[in-house]
């Protein structure tokens, strides 16, 4: 039986089952959004080295055809050489590898100017943590009463005490403590 798509039932039955369909998959999507996030999740992280591959192809494919038409070919055909099938793949594959490494000497040099700077505000944070932990606590006791809150403040101290220890250790050993787990360092 051939269906006529200019059939006026047909396009009434194609758009209510559409409705419907649509209509469950919103109830699904609603009702049970942690599973639904979760697939989601699963899928993203079976295809991210596929979605980062066509990533890195797209950004170097331009660096490779400049290379093989710009520099190579040019050069082959001033010396009169001709290629076949296996030279030009052997060309294509030199510059994918040229340009590969290229790649990681930039992305390389770029955390080298970025890294020492990052540390450096790091470390600069964690130094000035009693200074701002002596503000915190000074507002406080300006802002509160000292009779009424004797004790909260200090649950303020050992709670700021507790983060710049955190934080000196962390940054030291890299490393995360909690203290409600425990730590097992590999």
């Amino acid at each position: 039986m051939k269906f006529r798509w200019d059939n006026r039932y047909l396009h009434w039955g194609v758009t209510a089952f559409l409705v419907i369909a649509a209509s469950m998959l919103f109830y699904y999507g609603i009702f049970h959004m942690k599973t639904l996030i979760v697939g989601i999740k699963t899928f993203l992280g079976i295809m991210a080295p596929i979605i980062y591959g066509v990533i890195l192809a797209y950004i170097l494919s331009p660096l490779i055809n400049l290379f093989e038409q710009k520099l190579i070919y040019p050069q082959l055909e001033k010396h009169n050489i001709k290629l076949q099938k296996k030279g030009k793949r052997a060309i294509r594959w030199g510059c994918v590898l040229f340009s590969m490494f290229l790649f990681w000497i930039i992305i390389y040099a770029l955390l080298m100017m970025v890294l020492p700077q990052l540390i450096r505000s790091i470390m600069s944070i964690i130094y000035s943590f009693p200074y701002y932990v002596k503000v915190i606590e000074k507002w406080l006791n300006s802002f509160l009463s000292i009779s009424c809150i004797c004790g909260r403040i200090s649950v303020v101290r050992y709670s700021c005490a507790f983060t710049e220890y955190w934080l000196i250790i962390s940054s030291i050993s890299g490393f995360s403590f909690h203290p409600c787990s425990t730590n097992v360092s590999a």
